[in-house]
C-alpha cells in the first residue's frame, strides 16, 4: 500500500478552452495495483477517481479507470501514460454543448 500527495503541472494541447494548470492531488495504491485518489481539475473543481495501474516497465505505467467532476458527463473513462513517475500524458476530449468537438492531449508533471 502506498500513499501520495503531491502538485502536477500540465498543459493542455490541441484545445481552444482555457484550463486550469495547477493540480494538487492525493492518490492510494493498493499492492494489487488498484488505485484512487482525488486531485484539483482543468475545470477547476475536484475529481475523484478509481482505476488499476498497469506497469509495462520499471519506468513506464499506464492508469486506466474511470473519473468523476468533470462538467460533460457525471462519470468519465480516464487513462493516462507516466514515465518514472514523474512525467504524464493523457488524452482528452474538449466537449461543445454535450457532443465531442476536440480531441488533445494534457502533459505534465507531477511532483
Amino acid at each position: 500500500m502506498n500513499l501520495a500527495a503531491g502538485i502536477a503541472l500540465s498543459i493542455h494541447l490541441g484545445l481552444a478552452g482555457n484550463y486550469n494548470e495547477f493540480h494538487p492531488y492525493v492518490r492510494y495504491t493498493l499492492d494489487n495495483n488498484i488505485i484512487a485518489g482525488a486531485y484539483y481539475n482543468s475545470e477547476e473543481t475536484i475529481s475523484a477517481y478509481v482505476g488499476y495501474e498497469i506497469e509495462l516497465s520499471e519506468r513506464i505505467s499506464v492508469d486506466l479507470g474511470v473519473v468523476s467532476g468533470y462538467s460533460s458527463a457525471n462519470i468519465l473513462p480516464m487513462s493516462r501514460v507516466t514515465i518514472d513517475d514523474t512525467f504524464f500524458i493523457a488524452p482528452t476530449i474538449e466537449y461543445d454543448n454535450k457532443e465531442v468537438d476536440t480531441f488533445g492531449v494534457v502533459i505534465g508533471i507531477q511532483f
